[in-house]
């Protein structure tokens, strides 16, 4: 769980031994979310909307930050957006094969690995599930 992943990820707030059991952590996480949860409809709904309202901030400042590293804003100034936009070129042949068959094996071997990147591979399971 994410409660697993608190010590090691701010190893500053373990200065006691027996806040770095992952134990502590488990139950320090779920106090909490039952305190939220017992709160009542108020509290539980203040709550969810300062969660949403930190999450829609994180996807936005992680957009912006892609598009500032995209433009050359990190810390060595290359600008990777548009790389290999003319060298080698949008099509490229595939595994050496010849020609438009090439290029669009190419494209189409692309288009497959970001599917599974996009969507995972989730919807594969369930019907295997069954």
């Amino acid at each position: 769980t994410a409660a697993l992943c608190l010590p090691h990820s701010f190893p500053r707030l373990t200065p006691f031994k027996l806040v770095d059991s992952p134990a502590v952590w488990i139950a320090i996480c779920l106090i909490v979310a039952a305190a939220i949860n017992l709160g009542g409809t108020r509290a539980y709904g203040e709550m969810e909307f300062w969660f949403a309202i930190v999450k829609v901030l994180t996807i936005i400042s992680l957009i912006i930050l892609g598009i500032i590293l995209d433009a050359g804003g990190g810390p060595d100034h290359d600008v990777i957006g548009f790389r290999f936009w003319m060298s080698p070129g949008p099509f490229v042949q595939y595994l050496g094969i010849p020609g438009v068959t090439g290029r669009f094996l190419g494209y189409w071997a692309v288009l497959i690995q970001a599917s599974f990147s996009y969507i995972g591979y989730v919807p594969f399971n369930y019907p295997c599930s069954d």
